[in-house]
């Protein structure tokens, strides 16, 4: 009896096994090679960044704000995006609470890798449970449990947007609870896999639900004949899953809602090129696509001529949808929520495939003569591909195409084999191995190609990491000292270009932001209201997922709160900041008239007042004049108008053009080609604001060089081009011409202003605005408190990014939290004594929460429902 139960126990244990070292073998460029799992896009630019700042944020309570995400930003909504909902995420913040781990970029890349073995172990395990539950015997289970662990998009996401291999963990569970609940009637697994799918990530739970809405409603048979009685209860039990991911779900799709998102709208072809059909066997079962299903699914096209039972058709028709959808350009976007075309739902045809495998694999070994017949067609198309691969694609076929063609081969050779001679263990053993290492091969050819050589993981190794703007001891040293305590209020400045959240690395309250769903207001405050000159993260020049200040724009950088500046030592240094620290690579310079989180106004001026100025003359009256709602605008005095910049006449007649011509208002420019338009030196210390619209006559991108300073505009049909013709560029006082270049082309040049600014006026206008500021600051996460005594009437202006979401108290009571600025907090006040209080809530969570508690009251009264029914 030992004996039986020991064998019984490793047939149990050893797939599991087998699975944990696949998961291991497809990981094996990066857990043995020495490479990293990242590539330099936003998975190093966004996400490592982003990852440990949420998870020391949770940790430490805060769970709402953040204010070393850009100029400060709600950390629920604006990430449920990304990680804030993931219960894997929790799991990560848990150890946090335990471990206190110490986090840098590279061990955040680190950490991720190994979760990524993980969820790849975890996704198979789930597949193979699934095929398990369907008493397939472990053969065929470990078969579907391999095709589906082996998709390529599990892996390019692992690289590229790790956040969305999750889902790969919920769909078997899901469709586990379907069949559970078909069997039993009891739908708890089922709720559970939905409740997954969508909290984990809206998103991804988007593209689930749809999966899981066809596959209801082909893998489920009709009751009595009534469509009613067989769905009803299963949109009942997806309505109770989806309810009991509200609080995050509600929150995350808020937070698209409020964002300033794909302005472009996108062009969806007919059908893909010839040269996407040609690559087509490639793209499907080998490693340059997103699929890269086993060679073994070639029988799927074998089902076609066996009689097979219902299961197998209902599967089929499954995988048959979805693979007809991988033809059709529309259904990309259709599963991207009917935006661009994106191939992030493959892991949902990868599972039906799967799923179906075990099916087929059973239909084809009954009919072993067909079997043969289509075993040797197969290769011969197999070699063909193999063969023509360069004609057709233009690349050479490599060891681990010629690996994965073999294996997979041989896969269908025993397979056929096993038809024959069933009883010959030694087949099934050979098969799950061929099966394995056609998997490793397509997997593995991938990672070396894709990732490491195309992508350029091989150049980010850990060297690369303590290089400026990443791990750099130098920066940790300098940045760990500029972060604020909780009674004071500043942010700092960080000449990069590159890493627009670097904040969130080391803590400190920094003035840049990269994410794909930045809030409106403040986005357009930036590059609409503002216009200030973006940066280049990624080369990718003035687009919606970014925001970048501050241009060197003295009043701007000033009234925000902007303390400190950290600038390369070659750099001059800004007017007015005085050097307090000097590093081997940087200087520290500290800005006296930095006026912290509050600033007092007795000026106004009316929104349509201020809309009507262009954006040199918004910047010139940021100090002075408050910007309100124009029901809130004081007494029209018009006193701002004192205070608009000094216009300086410049006249495109008199411009040298060098490699470049003005005829008729369209500049056509050569290589090299600039415009150099002579302006007055100023002798006392200020600013130039150079305002000129400029568009290429054909749709094209555009490099702007405009004194030094440069400015990358893509093409319009970009879908995430930002919209500007506009720019603002400011440039020192001393400066005696505006050099304008531009990359070849013919553009449509005009509304060319220069404006003039002192900076002597804007240091007054600094103190003016302290007159009365907060003693007793308390700044905490979604907190900030303080006490304000003013002898006049006034506005208050916080540098708190506005939300509706703000609750603001004055004096204990309830008191209108008003917009201001275009993108700020502010509120009028009486004289007297007054006591400031604000606390923020993510949009949406208390609905939301609200949805969920009602819903996991709905599902314990079901579940108690079942029971007594029951008996």
């Amino acid at each position: 009896m030992k004996t039986k139960r020991k064998g019984t126990y490793a047939k149990k244990v050893l797939p599991v096994m087998c699975l944990l070292l696949a998961a291991v073998l497809f990981h094996w460029k990066f857990l043995f090679e020495g490479n990293n799992l990242a590539v330099n896009l936003d998975a190093i630019n966004q996400f490592a960044f982003f990852f440990p700042h949420l998870v020391e944020s949770y940790a430490d309570g805060d769970f709402f704000w953040s204010w070393s995400y850009g100029l400060g930003g709600d950390l629920l909504g604006e990430f449920a995006y990304y990680y804030t909902t993931s219960p894997l995420f929790y799991g990560v913040v848990l150890a946090e609470l335990f471990f206190d781990f110490d986090w840098s970029i590279l061990k955040a890349i680190d950490f991720k890798m190994y979760l990524s073995v993980l969820k790849s172990f975890l996704a198979m395990l789930g597949m193979y449970g699934l095929v398990r539950y369907e008493k397939f015997e472990p053969l065929k289970a470990l078969a579907a449990a391999l095709a589906y662990g082996s998709s390529i998009i599990f892996f390019a996401h692992a690289a590229l947007i790790d956040y969305m291999t999750e889902a790969f963990l919920y769909v078997p569970l899901t469709i586990f609870g379907l069949l559970y609940y078909q069997r039993t009637g009891k739908s708890r697994f089922f709720i559970l896999g939905i409740f997954l799918s969508v909290a984990s990530n809206f998103y991804l739970g988007f593209i689930s639900s749809i999966f899981y809405g066809l596959a209801a409603i082909v893998l489920t048979p009709l009751k009595e004949k009534s469509v009613f009685k067989t769905y009803a209860p299963l949109l009942l039990h997806y309505a109770i899953g989806l309810g009991l991911a509200f609080a995050g779900l509600l929150p995350g799709v808020l937070s698209v809602y409020y964002s300033d998102r794909l302005a472009i709208k996108p062009e969806i072809p007919l059908f893909f090129g010839a040269d996407w059909t040609a690559s087509l066997p490639e793209q499907i079962w080998g490693n340059i696509g997103g699929l890269g299903f086993l060679f073994i699914t070639l029988i799927a096209g074998l089902m076609i001529f066996l009689p097979t039972d219902a299961k197998t058709k209902r599967k089929s028709i499954l995988a048959l949808l979805l693979f007809s959808c991988y033809f059709v350009p529309y259904m990309y976007s259709v599963f991207n929520g009917f935006s661009h075309i994106q191939y992030r739902w493959f892991y949902i045809l990868n599972f039906a495939v799967a799923f179906a495998l075990p099916n087929w694999l059973t239909a084809a070994m009954k009919a072993n003569k067909r079997l043969l017949a289509f075993v040797l067609m197969a290769i011969g198309l197999s070699l063909w591909a193999l063969y023509t691969k360069e004609e057709r694609t233009g690349s050479t076929a490599s060891q681990y195409d010629a690996a994965a063609v073999a294996f997979g081969l041989l896969t269908l050779l025993l397979l056929y084999a096993m038809s024959r001679w069933e009883r010959k263990r030694w087949l099934s053993r050979l098969f799950v191995l061929a099966l394995g290492a056609n998997a490793v091969a397509n997997v593995v050819g991938y990672t070396e190609e894709k990732i490491v050589g195309k992508f350029g993981a091989k150049n980010l190794t850990d060297e690369y990491f303590s290089q400026p703007s990443l791990d750099h001891a130098e920066e940790q040293k300098i940045f760990s000292a500029l972060v604020p305590e909780q009674n004071e209020f500043y942010r700092t400045y960080y000449g990069t270009k590159d890493r627009l959240n670097h904040a969130m690395l080391y803590g400190y309250y920094g003035t840049s932001a990269y994410n794909s769903v930045l809030k409106k207001n403040l986005h357009s405050f930036v590059k609409k209201d503002y216009n200030v000159r973006q940066t280049n993260p990624l080369r990718n020049g003035v687009v919606v997922s970014t925001y970048s200040l501050f241009d060197d724009r003295w009043a701007l950088e000033t009234g925000l709160g902007v303390k400190y500046q950290v600038l390369p030592k070659d750099e001059k240094a800004p007017f007015g900041y005085e050097k307090v620290e000097e590093t081997e690579t940087y200087s520290v310079y500290e800005n006296p008239s930095a006026v912290g989180i509050d600033m007092w106004y007795t000026e106004t001026i009316s929104e349509t007042e201020w809309r009507q100025l262009n954006v040199a003359e918004r910047d010139a009256l940021f100090l002075n004049t408050l910007v309100v709602a124009d029901r809130y605008a004081r007494a029209r005095t018009e006193n701002w108008k004192e205070q608009l910049p000094e216009r300086i006449k410049v006249d495109l007649a008199n411009a040298d053009y060098h490699n470049a011509s003005m005829t008729g208002g369209l500049l056509t420019v050569q290589s090299g080609g600039k415009v150099r338009i002579p302006i007055e030196e100023k002798q006392q210390p200020g600013e130039y604001m150079v305002y000129f619209e400029i568009a290429p006559a054909e749709d094209q991108a555009m490099k702007l060089d405009v004194n030094g300073k440069e400015v990358l505009k893509r093409e319009s049909s970009y879908i995430y081009s930002y919209p500007n013709k506009g720019y603002l560029i400011r440039l020192d006082g001393q400066t005696d011409a505006i050099e304008i270049g531009v990359s070849p082309g013919t553009y449509q040049l005009s509304g060319l202003k220069v404006y003039w600014n002192s900076y002597e006026d804007f240091r007054k206008q600094a103190d003016q605005r302290e007159a009365h500021s907060m003693d007793n600051l308390h700044v905490k996460g979604n907190h900030v408190s303080g006490d304000l005594s003013v002898k006049e009437q006034g506005f208050l202006f916080l540098s708190i990014p506005y939300s509706e979401q703000w609750n603001m108290k004055v004096n204990g009571k309830e008191a209108e939290l008003l917009e201001v600025q275009g993108a700020f907090s502010g509120v009028y006040l009486e004289p007297g004594e007054h006591r400031i209080e604000l606390s923020y809530i993510t949009p949406g969570f208390y609905p939301g929460l609200l949805v969920t508690v009602i819903s996991a009251l709905a599902a314990l009264l079901l579940h108690l429902y079942g029971r007594r029914k029951n008996g």
